[in-house]
């Protein structure tokens, strides 16, 4: 049977698909708004951690594969579970993140060699191809890819910088650039300036800037992408500048803090997010709609509170959302999920364990006759510093890194044929260790086209 089982009206009635393509806030149906009510006591740290463990391992046990299944989504898988997430191929399980950068088909997968560098195709509020602008550029920023791994393209050897330097060529005023943003702001050296395709001057200040002059509630998801580019992005300034915060910094840091606070006064009394994300109190009766925004919000969550705050009593409200996404992806385990919600929030409860507990640590297949070997989950060392005025304190890492790009240095990128160069670049960074699991008797996420 194809991992794309039937399950019953009821069920897919009840998961309707919320993905990042079509939701602008969260609207997908109506909500209520939510009545605080008393908050249970939560249980012991221990108790939080063997639970997240639990629900990224049935995530992880959702098996892809390449006929039902689209670059939409297995991109999404690889953003939450970095190189070890594994697809199924011609009846084999391959890692997918290798097997894509390898040359490899898969609908959805586009990606052609244009004027400065590689371009990956966009299909605008596509759930099949890169929907968003820099999209795929952005989430390969966030699985400890150095900028000169190699990507094939039609057959031809590439590099990840490749969609650097064509990415810089079209930046331009109004686009939406929160995919960019993570990408550039990973790779590129923090001074960096260049000539974009209109004659325009850029820089990772203006890119900051271009971002947050759009409304969160009218960007996709409630806007928790492009506070994720900021947040990331605001990092790195940060880790350079010794917390000092001045012109675009200041405006992006301010709106990173209000989204927080907001994120806190709009949680339901269950521990989920608001399903209107920033923009008020809301509750629903949609499982798949909690786990969308509360999976989102997480995420955003995890970028911008300090690791030392995460841990404290003052982030039991974190907390709280985190042990409550693991009682919704356990509930839901035996059910369809639409994979952009389903990824997202598997990505946040990666983020808060390895915030608050450290990484994940696995069991792997003996090499030999001898007893198995317990193994660390590889994850980038954190930052030292915290987004906020006060004396900076440690703050959560941008997953990877950052990278200082060659070619992409230049005034203007440099194009296709120069732009292969090795640059300089911090060890790659693998965001999981590769577990052997069977997808024989777990269903597959819903992939909706």
């Amino acid at each position: 049977m194809s991992s794309r089982a039937v399950f019953s009206v009821a069920a897919l009635l009840v998961l309707i698909a919320t993905s990042c393509s079509d939701s602008t806030g969260g609207r997908q149906q109506a909500t209520q708004t939510a009545a605080k009510t008393p908050e249970t006591p939560l249980p012991p740290p221990e108790a939080i951690r063997d639970a997240i463990d639990t629900a990224l391992d049935i995530t992880e046990q959702r098996r892809l594969n390449s006929d039902d299944h689209a670059a939409w989504q297995v991109v999404h898988g690889i953003m939450a579970f970095g190189q070890g997430f594994h697809i199924e191929h011609q009846g084999q399980l391959v890692p997918a993140l290798d097997w894509l950068l390898e040359g490899s088909s898969l609908s959805g997968w586009n990606m052609r060699p244009a004027d400065h560098g590689l371009e990956a195709i966009l299909e605008a509020g596509s759930q099949t191809g890169q929907g968003h602008e820099d999209q795929w550029l952005g989430y390969l920023s966030l699985c400890g890819l150095r900028a000169n791994h190699p990507l094939v393209v039609r057959g031809q050897q590439h590099t990840v910088n490749d969609l650097v330097t064509q990415a810089q060529w079209d930046v331009h005023d109004g686009m939406e650039a929160s995919w960019t943003l993570m990408g550039l702001s990973t790779y590129l050296p923090l001074d960096a300036k260049w000539q974009s395709s209109d004659g325009q001057t850029w820089d990772l200040e203006r890119l900051v800037s271009l971002e947050t002059e759009y409304p969160l509630g009218e960007s996709p998801c409630g806007g928790t992408h492009r506070l994720i580019g900021l947040t990331i992005a605001l990092n790195r300034y940060l880790s350079e500048n010794d917390g000092k915060l001045q012109g675009a910094w200041q405006v992006a840091d301010d709106e990173i803090q209000s989204a927080v606070e907001r994120a806190r006064e709009n949680q339901n009394a269950d521990g989920t997010f608001s399903a209107e994300f920033f923009e008020r109190p809301s509750l629903t009766a949609d499982v798949a709609l909690k786990i969308n925004t509360t999976g989102h919000t997480l995420e955003f969550l995890c970028y911008a509170l300090p690791r030392d705050e995460i841990r404290s009593h003052e982030c039991d409200w974190v907390a709280r959302a985190a042990l409550r996404l693991t009682e919704l992806l356990d509930e839901t385990s035996d059910l369809p999920l639409e994979c952009g919600s389903l990824y997202h929030a598997a990505h946040a409860l990666q983020l808060y364990r390895l915030q608050r507990f450290g990484p994940r640590v696995f069991e792997t297949a003996p090499e030999s006759a001898g007893a198995p070997q317990t193994v660390e989950q590889s994850q980038p060392a954190p930052a030292e510093t915290a987004p906020s005025e006060a004396a900076p304190t440690e703050t959560v890492p941008t997953e990877i890194a950052p990278t200082e790009t060659g070619q992409a240095t230049s005034a203007s990128p440099a194009p296709a044929e120069s732009a292969t160069s090795e640059p300089a670049s911090s060890e790659p960074v693998s965001s999981e260790t590769a577990v052997s699991v069977s997808g024989a008797t777990s269903p597959a996420p819903l992939a909706s086209h």
